[in-house]
């Protein structure tokens, strides 16, 4: 699905122009009294947390609770989201002071859509929006899975297990010319904090989880 058929299944357009508005940008919409994205994402969180809980039920009806949990933790984390973003087109169509390439941003950017298709749509057209960004990751057996996950979703498993939470990473820093660039992220948990540095922001963050992994000696494996 691109940009111009997700535009196509929104009754009112005006809920995917909110949807699309960060709040360095805010508008006036018709449809919400709402001036940006903030309180769609806020909604589309939940909506997305329990579609792909009641997909992940339906379709590993032998598993368990925990199998369950780290299935779900690799489709909400915000890298997985903020890919499917950017498939459907969505980081050229933010309406932002050019922050589109955030991680965060981007993951927050499809949680919005989801919950303004919600509201635009109700249950069914949600859920089958959803069904259809997703099932292409979805694995048809247990066996076609590795569990020596990324450390951003070790660490984001951890977290959820401890408090529900989930880390968050921020760009720090970013230094030196543009065809040797260095880049500092930041995540942030509980109460901890840790930075690394890497040649891109994506390798930043891996190796900021990476060390909080190996200094906090958290396991990963049940």
């Amino acid at each position: 699905m691109n940009f111009e058929k997700l535009k196509k299944l929104f009754i009112d357009p005006q809920w995917l122009e909110a949807a699309l508005t960060h709040k360095s940008q805010p508008r006036h919409f018709v449809c919400t009294t709402d001036k940006d994205n903030e309180r769609l994402e806020f909604l589309g969180d939940s909506v997305v947390q329990m579609m792909i809980t009641e997909m992940l039920y339906l379709k590993f009806p032998f598993d368990d609770e925990g199998v369950l949990s780290k299935l779900r933790a690799r489709f909400v984390g915000a890298a997985k989201l903020a890919e499917i973003a950017k498939s459907l087109e969505l980081d050229q169509h933010i309406h932002s002071e050019d922050i589109a390439s955030n991680e965060r941003i981007l993951s927050s950017l499809l949680e919005a859509v989801v919950g303004a298709l919600y509201l635009d749509q109700g249950k069914v057209g949600a859920y089958h929006f959803v069904k259809t960004i997703f099932e292409d990751s979805m694995p048809e057996n247990l066996s076609d899975l590795t569990w020596d996950l990324d450390y951003k979703t070790r660490l984001q498993e951890w977290t959820q297990s401890q408090d529900k939470s989930v880390p968050e990473y921020k760009l720090v820093s970013e230094t030196g010319p543009d065809h040797e660039k260095e880049f500092t992220v930041e995540v942030t948990f509980l109460s901890y904090k840790y930075q690394a540095g890497a040649n891109s922001i994506k390798k930043a963050g891996q190796m900021a989880a990476k060390l909080a992994i190996e200094t906090l000696n958290i396991g990963t494996k049940e």
